[in-house]
């Protein structure tokens, strides 16, 4: 791996290692651009993407991001991690049960001149949606019973 590349990671990195969320923001460019399936649209600048985060950081406390893999390509950072949190506070209509939640995410980060300017949110929808209780795996289970590709998790 190239040492851009390498720096890139380094970047990122800190993003889910850093004391508190706004010092991991240190490193995010003021007019980043974000795309993630939750926000009802793109969120442009640092002021806008911090104020939506810290309705999802009410709702979810002491979050844990366990990083599985971290590689990058021209800049380029992909994260596949897993997310945990309990879930303490209503999110987006769905009232919180105090119980630990987890799920997969998939994000994209673009690093240029040492400042994430581009980010791309990609949690396992389904997986977020069955843990914070806003679907039923059961009824998930009993429509799709009769797909083959069904695993019942």
């Amino acid at each position: 791996m190239n040492e851009p590349d390498k720096q890139a990671i380094k970047i990122v990195e800190s993003l889910f290692t850093a004391e508190s969320l706004e010092d991991g923001f240190d490193i995010v460019a003021d007019d980043v651009v974000v795309l993630d399936w939750t926000m009802d649209s793109e969120v442009r600048g640092k002021s806008e993407l911090m104020e939506r985060i810290h309705v999802l950081d009410e709702a979810l406390h002491d979050g844990n991001f366990d990083i599985k893999h971290m590689f990058a390509c021209d800049g380029m950072v992909v994260v596949d991690a897993v997310y945990s949190a309990v879930f303490v506070s209503a999110y987006k209509g769905v009232a919180a049960h105090g119980q630990k939640v987890s799920w997969k995410m998939r994000d994209m980060f673009l690093v240029e001149n040492n400042m994430v300017t581009r980010m791309w949110y990609a949690s396992d929808t389904l997986e977020m949606a069955k843990a914070l209780g806003a679907v039923d795996p059961a009824l998930l289970k009993e429509r799709f019973a009769s797909d083959n590709n069904w695993s019942g998790d």
